[in-house]
């Protein structure tokens, strides 16, 4: 059963480990970008809870992933709205903040998983 938990979060690790390395492009438009970042803020939300029932992470870690993905998909919303209330400028800042959150949560969450 471990071995199970643990072959899905490599899985999912490996999934959020970045898109270039696996051969995907990154997205160029702000909307492809926007979508990305609320799939890497979901991933690493499943992430952490299937690290969490694994008990390769304490509960305070998977919390603190859990507090942060939160906030960040309200920066990734607001993004949205900016956009398609013609607020280009606002979309491109919020999102660039979101992906650099999700950047550091996902090394984060890499830091505490044993290797």
């Amino acid at each position: 059963m471990k071995i199970r938990h643990f072959a899905a979060l490599a899985t999912a690790l490996m999934v959020l480990s970045g898109c270039a390395s696996m051969g995907l492009v990154q997205p160029k438009s702000l909307e492809d970008r926007i979508v990305y970042a609320a799939g890497i803020n979901a991933g690493l939300r499943n992430a952490a809870a299937n690290s969490l029932n694994a008990h390769l992470i304490t509960s305070s870690d998977g919390e603190y992933v859990l507090n942060v993905s939160d906030q960040t998909r309200t920066l990734i919303d607001s993004s949205r709205v900016a956009l398609s209330s013609g607020d280009p400028k606002t979309a491109e800042g919020r999102i660039v903040l979101a992906l650099n959150i999700l950047d550091q949560l996902q090394a984060y969450l890499n830091s505490k998983v044993p290797k």
